[in-house]
């Protein structure tokens, strides 16, 4: 690709075969390369096309792309944004998609309405908005092929609100697509053969497959005519082959596809909640740009209003100097009062201190009889060795208790009475069981006669907390 520096806005038409950079009249400039470091190779590649600062728009026509159509009452931005964040979830971890959305009015829709949304690999636009960057260009729109498509066809004469188009003229890829008003219900894309017959057959049996798939879900949907844009005429025995199997006849609209696209993109930029993929904070920044002018002219404003602001201020300067004597004084008869204040504070503080220090010893004592209370409440067959409870330090202070005991369930273990135990325990209000640390079972032995002494005897240790 040859050096040339163009002043208007560049379009990057991305395929799946790769990505083209069109002029503001949709002539071809060049073809940007593939290579390992594909962001470096395309701004090298952008730098030799374009003058620094000019204008970028993305057309968007490749198989990472995916775009969909459901019909929706009114939506706000930020309910829009809310609806295309939880398709993007569904469709992949969040993070790794970028999206946008739009709601256009539509009459043919159910609530009125069709939500546009589109979504697409962000790593595959962070290498774009990285390539324009460092190209030192600006990045100021990103919409979906299919979507400047339909803005371009709406520009044109009155349009059935079922409609079936035939786009071709983009590196031998033709696309179908079927309209249901405003909402674009399904979308084919394929490479088109340069032999005639050939490129005939796969044509019709495209169309024909597309209708007979989307006629199974739709029965009551006809159409009666393929619009085709792109070419300047189609074959005769293409065009009778329709008429008499599909019973479409075939109206062409434009012979340059590029004539339609560019009036849709025109049309969607106008927009200001257009269906851009361009992330949030790039256009941010073009949003700041645009404002800096406006701050500029503020600026100055803003001199010749301080300017007329000072003869004011000189005219009110006595008057305040008068003011301010007299609040100079008030200043110094409140600073006396608020002296005297802080030295009654002073002399009633240590007295403060003790009785809120009785307060909590009072309150410490209460709480450790409650907790006492409730721990030594044992059902039958429980004895306790050892109840500790020490207060804990924190944002919320409380107790922690550590309880000891054996449980004597007769000639065989049973963990009745300490389920039974543990159970009132957990229903008290605050009252937090750790699991049990220690639980032991063995046959106890009189120590003076050396003989058993009573068996299945449980050693446990319990700890918690309370309030």
């Amino acid at each position: 690709m040859s050096p040339r520096p163009i002043k208007s806005h560049l379009t990057l038409l991305i395929t799946d075969r790769g990505a083209q950079v069109l002029d503001a009249e949709g002539k071809l400039l060049g073809q940007l390369p593939e290579a390992p470091e594909r962001r470096l190779a395309w701004a090298a590649a952008l730098r030799c096309l374009a003058a620094p600062g000019s204008p970028v728009q993305v057309l968007l026509a490749h198989s990472n792309l995916e775009t969909r159509c459901q019909e929706a009452p009114y939506l706000s931005p930020r309910e829009r944004r809310e609806v295309a964040g939880r398709m993007a979830s569904a469709q992949r971890p969040a993070g790794d998609l970028v999206y946008a959305a739009t709601l256009d009015s539509d009459p043919h829709a159910d609530g009125g309405h069709v939500l546009w949304v589109a979504m697409l690999p962000h790593q595959e636009m962070h290498d774009w908005c990285g390539a324009i960057a460092e190209a030192r260009l600006s990045f100021v729109y990103a919409t979906p092929f299919h979507r400047a498509l339909l803005q371009g066809l709406e520009a044109t004469d009155s349009m059935p609100p079922d409609r079936i188009v035939l786009a071709l003229g983009l590196e031998q890829t033709a696309h179908l697509l079927i309209f249901h008003g405003r909402s674009l219900q399904i979308v084919r894309s394929f490479h088109v053969p340069d032999e005639q017959e050939e490129a005939d057959e796969l044509l019709f049996g495209e169309v024909n497959r597309l209708l007979q798939f989307f006629k199974q879900k739709n029965r009551h949907v006809s159409f009666e005519t393929l619009l085709v844009v792109g070419t300047s005429g189609l074959s005769t025995p293409f065009q009778n082959r329709l008429r008499s199997t599909l019973k479409l006849s075939a109206t062409l609209l434009a012979p340059e596809l590029w004539t339609v696209m560019e009036r849709g993109l025109r049309v969607e930029r106008a927009r200001s909640d257009g269906l851009n993929l361009v992330p949030l904070e790039v256009q941010e920044v073009l949003r700041r740009r645009f404002f800096k002018g406006v701050v500029w002219l503020s600026a100055a404003a803003m001199v010749a209003l301080l300017g007329l602001a000072s003869l004011l201020l000189g005219r009110q300067e006595k008057e305040m100097e008068l003011q301010t004597l007299g609040m100079e004084a008030t200043l110094a008869q409140r600073l006396g009062q608020s002296a005297e204040d802080k030295a009654t504070i002073q002399a009633r503080l240590p007295l403060l201190r003790v009785r809120m220090a009785e307060g909590r010893q009072t309150e410490a004592r209460r709480a450790v009889a409650r907790i006492g209370a409730v721990l030594f409440q044992v059902p039958e067959g429980i004895q306790l060795e050892k109840v500790e409870i020490t207060e804990t330090a924190g944002a919320l202070p409380g107790h922690r208790f550590v309880v000891s005991g054996l449980v004597f369930t007769g000639n065989v273990f049973s963990v009745g009475p300490l389920a039974q135990y543990l159970q009132t325990l957990s229903q008290e209000s605050g009252f937090k069981l750790s699991p049990l640390q220690e639980i032991q079972v063995s046959d106890r032995v009189d120590e003076k006669q050396g003989q058993l002494d009573q068996r299945a005897v449980s050693r446990f240790t319990l700890e918690g907390t309370a309030p």
